[in-house]
């Protein structure tokens, strides 16, 4: 996988992450074997961010297109209906009520929904989380510039993501 990865944990390793006070500060460790196809590292699954909050993406190149890849493993509920939830990507709901355990099939299976964006004149995409039924959550999301998009691999750097809450 290349492109940026940013892992969303208090103790990230691979990406630093800031998240607003609406987001709880979790590192949620958990043992058990999840599969996805084409996946983020296993580590991700492990950890997650949850509660209403939203992530700004720096350093992307302005008016270029990207797939996000937001990673999801529901690790706390064990049927569907549990956890309901709503994702945007620059202000467009792309996620209506989403249920992890319906779109993978059960828990502790992990899924990757990937999406289109274009980073705005800032060089930013901003990806919001807004629970529905409980908490929204996000285990990992991963940048990965377009093949038609003419710029180069994105590189990550030390600097942390800004977030802020959601829109009301």
């Amino acid at each position: 996988m290349s492109g940026k990865f940013i892992r969303l944990s208090r103790h990230a390793a691979l990406w630093p992450t800031r998240c607003s006070a609406e987001a709880a500060p979790t590192h949620h460790k958990n043992r058990r074997y999840i599969r996805v196809a084409d996946p983020a590292p296993a580590s991700v699954y492990q950890s997650e961010r949850y509660g209403d909050f939203t992530c700004t993406i720096p350093n992307l190149v302005a008016g270029d297109s990207y797939t996000v890849r937001l990673h999801f493993a529901e690790v706390y509920f064990t049927k569907a209906g549990q956890r309901l939830f709503n994702v945007s990507i620059n202000g467009q709901q792309v996620l209506n009520s989403f249920d992890i355990c319906a779109a993978a099939g059960g828990a502790c299976k992990a899924i990757a929904e990937p999406f289109s964006a274009i980073a705005d004149a800032k060089g930013t995409i901003v990806i919001g989380l807004t629970g529905v039924t409980d908490h929204a959550k996000v285990n990992g999301i991963d940048i990965v510039p377009m093949a038609t998009s003419p710029a180069a691999p994105v590189v990550a750097t030390n600097r942390p993501i800004r977030a802020s809450p959601p829109p009301k």
